[in-house]
């Protein structure tokens, strides 16, 4: 397993949001799981949750966009889970505009650094990677079926699939 975790720099998420700029982020077409980060603080402050909820739908939307909807993997992270954790509804109005584009956005609560001694620093960084280089693909056979007749069946294929 390869893994590849580059932190961007923060203008270009900031450009992307905003002025939908994406040209530095051509590599993350060989994703296969992407990370949105979010303070979780930001969504704890009434003052500026609604800020950090409406930057992040325009994050879904253009990284759906930008994918033309070959979407890989994306998980919304929130970090700062020391400090609490967001109220669902507040989770769900992100998640459900992944929905929107038919799109599946796993919830991880982390805390890299913690301020509160009954939470561990790196709290929830294991399951998160855990969770991005599981798949779903299941094993292709290794010969697949084929109708074959006549001698020598391995040297023949079917007719129509010459």
């Amino acid at each position: 397993i390869d893994l590849f975790i580059p932190d961007l720099p923060g203008e270009c998420s900031t450009n992307l949001i905003d002025t939908n700029e994406h040209d530095r982020l051509r590599f993350l077409h060989g994703s296969e799981a992407i990370w949105l980060t979010v303070d979780g603080a930001s969504l704890l402050t009434p003052d500026t949750r609604n800020n950090a909820v409406h930057r992040m739908k325009l994050l879904v939307d253009r990284v759906v966009e930008f994918f033309d909807r070959k979407t890989p993997r994306l998980f919304l992270v929130i970090t700062r889970c020391d400090l609490g954790r967001p109220p669902e509804a507040i989770i769900e109005r992100i998640v459900s505009r992944a929905s929107y584009h038919n799109v599946e956005l796993q919830v991880m609560h982390v805390a890299s650094f913690s301020q509160e001694p009954s939470i561990p620093a790196g709290t929830g960084i294991p399951e998160l990677i855990s969770a991005s280089i599981a798949t779903e693909q299941k094993s292709l056979d290794f010969w697949a079926f084929a109708k074959a007749s006549g001698h020598r069946q391995i040297l023949r294929l079917p007719p129509g699939e010459q």
